[in-house]
């Protein structure tokens, strides 16, 4: 029987811990950082440790050294925001996420909120505020969930479809079922994202234009089923009713992101704050949807052209690094609006382009510093910077191992057992978390 969650107040993060069982509930552990020196594991995970840095990293630890390294490029962050006081706080959080790699997130204290994130880039910004000319953020959650939508073949069996381009099915698709609500997945981004994205706006002076893109995928995921289209798994009224399906998820993971920032950017009376969509590859979308009606699939070359007709960042990145297939317009359009961010399109303009996104993204940052770098090296009108900036999850996923899983593709479900044996919504867990 479902019973009203007791939240306790402003926690720092919670454990979802999946069930060894399919028929059991999830369970959520809710911490606090705790008020000791030294590294203590965070309770319910394995290879993840809270670190704190009030006793300095002169004891030799290389967790401490690294931390400290973390918290310096915050601070030095926090000087291009022109923070009054030092932005980062007094601790870390170390994660592995996979391949027994840790990845360091610090403590960053935004006003009164608390963020652990973890920054790329940071080395390369000016030293302080002064010649920075606008700060340009980009941010949006992937749409979806392992939970909330897979295919069905012939048989009635489940498909999945998030993994379509990297891991091909191979049956013909009958139907295709998505969940009508939010993913947890999804809803937490949301509330993180936007929760991060207001305090930035709170602590930057007013002198410093804040423009936010949001880049929520719409027609990346049309491509995701085009090869299976191409061979036969999927007839055209299937392949355009998976159009459709996106369509609908996008207004509304778009709508509740752009809800959720103008009440959050209300409070802090920033008036002058542009928020502005992304095109979402929305160029391409009548050229698909009528090539599908035709029985046929558009080509690379074709796409790109119709890219490139009027969009100068798209004609830069394709005489740079074009995509090779279908499969690649998905990834080269992140790096695009990175690359806008960072003003390549505007002569002479200092923007500081700042990536808000999951820590799973850094491979696509990297690719579009990568081409920032060659592009300013071919220019010296372009003076644009761009940093990855990324929240850690307060609502951690874990798997049956307690090690850190990805929510998108280990999607708990909506509800949990807490530590006194009630079920609670974990959407109510998260609001609690980022209030």
């Amino acid at each position: 029987m479902y019973s009203a969650p007791d939240i306790r107040p402003d926690p720092a993060i919670a454990v979802v811990c999946h069930p060894s069982r399919q028929t059991e509930l999830p369970r959520v552990r809710r911490s606090t950082m705790p008020q000791v020196d030294g590294c203590p594991p965070v309770p319910g995970m394995t290879a993840a440790r809270f670190v704190s840095l009030t006793d300095g990293p002169t004891d030799g630890s290389a967790l401490h050294r690294a931390s400290a390294r973390a918290a310096h490029r915050v601070n030095q962050l926090g000087r291009v925001f022109g923070t009054a006081r030092p932005m980062a706080g007094d601790g870390a959080l170390s994660i592995d996420m996979g391949a027994g790699t840790a990845v360091i997130f610090a403590e960053a204290c935004l006003g009164p909120q608390r963020h652990f994130v973890h920054l790329m880039g940071a080395k390369h910004l000016p030293a302080e505020t002064p010649g920075v000319e606008e700060i340009n953020l980009v941010t949006g959650p992937c749409l979806f969930s392992s939970g909330t939508l897979w295919g069905r073949d012939e048989q009635g069996g489940r498909v999945d479809l998030l993994h379509a381009q990297s891991a091909p099915f191979r049956c013909r698709l009958a139907a295709i079922e998505a969940a009508p609500e939010l993913s947890l997945y999804e809803y937490e981004s949301v509330l993180r994202r936007t929760r991060l994205i207001t305090d930035v706006a709170a602590v930057l002076p007013r002198a410093v234009p804040l423009n936010i893109t949001i880049d929520i995928p719409r027609v990346q995921y049309y491509l995701y089923l085009l090869d299976a289209f191409r061979g036969g798994l999927l007839s055209p009224e299937l392949t355009l009713e998976w159009f459709r399906t996106v369509d609908d998820r996008h207004a509304l993971t778009a709508g509740f992101f752009r809800e959720r920032l103008e009440v959050e950017l209300a409070g802090t009376g920033r008036a002058d704050v542009v928020v502005k969509e992304s095109s979402a590859l929305g160029e391409l979308a009548p050229h698909l949807r009528r090539a599908v009606r035709q029985g046929s699939v558009p080509s690379a070359d074709e796409l790109a052209a119709v890219l490139a007709d009027g969009d100068p960042v798209w004609k830069l990145l394709l005489s740079l690094d074009p995509p090779s297939d279908l499969a690649a317009f998905g990834p080269a359009s992140y790096i695009v609006e990175e690359l806008r961010a960072a003003n390549v399109h505007e002569d002479g303009a200092c923007g500081i382009g700042v990536a808000v996104e999951n820590h799973s993204e850094w491979k696509l940052f990297e690719q579009s510093r990568k081409i920032l770098r060659e592009i300013k090296a071919d220019r010296d009108d372009i003076s644009g910077e761009l940093v990855g900036l990324y929240p850690l999850e307060r609502l951690l996923n874990i798997d049956t191992h307690g090690q850190w899983a990805y929510p998108y593709f280990r999607d708990p479900g909506r509800h949990a057992v807490d530590e006194d044996g009630d079920i609670v919504d974990l959407f109510t867990v998260a609001d609690a978390l980022y209030t």
